[in-house]
């Protein structure tokens, strides 16, 4: 047994891929999990869909707002977690079942604050396919070489804290795994509606 994660997962107008985002959540191997659904107004079945499976699955946690954007929902979510570690992904991602296992792993073991996965992009049908052939994606541990690549700017803060504080310079978040205690020392940028 592993320390809790908490997956926040913001969402407005993903009922297309929403399903298939919760089903690879539940699917994680890693099972100390509560999954955090922050759903920022939206207008399709996103909310029948959170609804239907929160009322299946006691580790879901559905929070609704007006649209006040992807950053206001991050936030909040934030600020509601009981997780020791936050891992952010969006409505329209999936995870291998492997993946949340190999960052916790990797995050333990190296005693750092941030793991932060690969990714890997599909745009057909061929997910599952993709999955069997990669396996889970790798992790990139806390560097001071890996900031410079991700964001080409000096800053006399950690490189975790640089990369929360920088993050919409970065352009994602999906695939962080983030102590609580560090994702507290800074906010998303809440004028951020996308």
């Amino acid at each position: 047994m592993g320390d809790l994660i908490s997956v926040i997962i913001p969402v407005y107008n993903c009922e297309k891929f929403l399903p298939g985002c919760l089903d690879s959540v539940l699917a994680s191997d890693y099972r100390e999990l509560e999954i955090l659904i922050a759903d920022d107004g939206s207008t399709d079945l996103s909310p029948k869909i959170i609804k239907e499976y929160a009322q299946t699955h006691d580790n879901i946690r559905y929070m609704t707002a007006d649209h006040k954007g992807v950053g206001r929902a991050r936030n909040t979510a934030i600020l509601n977690a009981s997780g020791e570690y936050l891992f952010f992904m969006d409505g329209d991602d999936e995870i291998h079942p492997g993946l949340l296992s190999l960052l916790y792993s990797g995050i333990k073991s190296s005693k750092k604050a941030m793991a932060v996965s690969d990714t890997l992009r599909f745009y057909d049908e061929s997910y599952d396919e993709l999955v069997k052939k990669a396996g889970p994606t790798g992790i990139k541990e806390e560097s001071e070489a890996f900031c410079s690549t991700v964001v080409k700017e000096e800053s006399g803060d950690s490189c975790p804290r640089f990369l929360i504080k920088n993050i919409e310079k970065i352009g994602r978040i999906g695939g962080f795994l983030i102590s609580r205690e560090l994702a507290l020392t800074a906010k998303f940028d809440e004028s951020l509606i996308a």
